[in-house]
C-alpha cells in the first residue's frame, strides 16, 4: 500500500494558489499567482531539495499537472536536485476526463479516493 504525504505551500491566509509567479494560475478570479518566489531563500530550497529527495511519485490533480507540464519539462539541470526529481519521478494524475498524458512517466488515477492507496511504482 502507498502512503501518502501531502506537500503544500499555504500562506498566512490560507489560498493555496500558484506559488511560482504572477499568471500562473488566476482560477477563481484570484490575482496573487506568484507570492512564494519573492520570499524564497536558502533554508526553503534544502527543505525541498529533502521532501523530493524522499518521494517515489507525485500525486497531481489535473490542475496542477497542467501548470507542471506546461514548465517543468523544460527546465534542465543535471546539478539541480529539484529539477531532476519533478522530470523523473512517475506522475499519477486525478483526471475523471483525461485519459494520457505528455509522455512524462504519467498515468491517470480516475478515482482518488478508491485508488491513491493502491498505487503501485512496480
Amino acid at each position: 500500500m502507498a502512503e501518502l504525504t501531502l506537500t503544500t505551500f499555504l500562506p498566512l491566509d490560507g489560498v493555496m494558489q500558484a506559488p511560482g509567479g504572477p499568471g500562473e494560475d488566476e482560477s477563481g478570479g484570484l490575482p496573487h499567482g506568484g507570492w512564494l518566489v519573492p520570499h524564497a531563500d536558502a533554508d526553503r530550497g534544502r527543505t525541498m531539495v529533502e521532501i523530493f529527495g524522499q518521494a517515489d511519485a507525485l500525486l497531481l490533480g489535473r490542475g496542477t499537472y497542467d501548470i507542471y507540464a506546461a514548465y517543468w519539462p523544460r527546465v534542465t539541470g543535471p546539478a539541480d536536485l529539484i529539477v531532476v526529481k519533478l522530470n523523473s519521478l512517475p506522475k499519477f494524475i486525478a483526471s475523471r476526463t483525461w485519459s494520457s498524458f505528455d509522455g512524462d512517466n504519467s498515468a491517470r488515477v480516475g478515482d482518488v479516493v478508491k485508488e491513491a492507496g493502491e498505487l503501485s511504482l512496480d
